[in-house]
């Protein structure tokens, strides 16, 4: 039954891709933290705050074109309902452990003396990306009705 449960949600260069973007993007974090100019920190913080919001956004709007797709798939086999749930639970795995891990790292990031924002501003920006980015692509896709048409 185990094997009935493992899918494949992304192909092997894509997950790659990402990898690799997440090492790059831990670098740059690690060397605005350990940076001693005050400018140079306050600049790479905002830039750090603000590509991780894109980077969230892609990442939501990948994952939400995933389960449409998916599910107009598994909508036409008889599939039970703990397929659903393990599947379901798989496609949004990859997005939340992103969101939270970036979450720390931007309230951490934020938490310095000499930050251009608010500790709690990292939290509301990366889950507003995430949701805002998720809901598009399901309206796009015409799983939600569309509130801005």
């Amino acid at each position: 039954m185990k094997a009935a449960l493992s899918f494949k949600f992304q192909p092997e260069n894509s997950v790659m891709i990402w990898q690799f973007i997440a090492i790059i993007w831990t670098l740059f974090w690690v060397v605005w933290v350990a940076s001693e100019s005050t400018t140079d920190f306050v600049v790479g913080a905002k830039i750090w705050v603000l590509g991780t919001c894109l980077l969230l956004a892609v990442t939501g709007w990948q994952r939400a074109r995933l389960i449409v797709s998916g599910a107009q798939v598994l909508c036409h086999l008889r599939t039970p309902q703990p397929l659903w749930r393990a599947w379901l639970h798989g496609c949004m795995r990859v997005s939340l452990w992103a969101w939270g891990i970036l979450l720390v790292a931007g309230t951490v990031l934020l938490l310095a003396p000499n930050a251009p924002w608010r500790w709690s501003s990292a939290m509301a920006l990366f889950s507003t990306a995430l949701s805002l980015s998720t809901i598009a692509a399901l309206s796009d896709a015409g799983v939600l009705h569309r509130a801005w048409a």
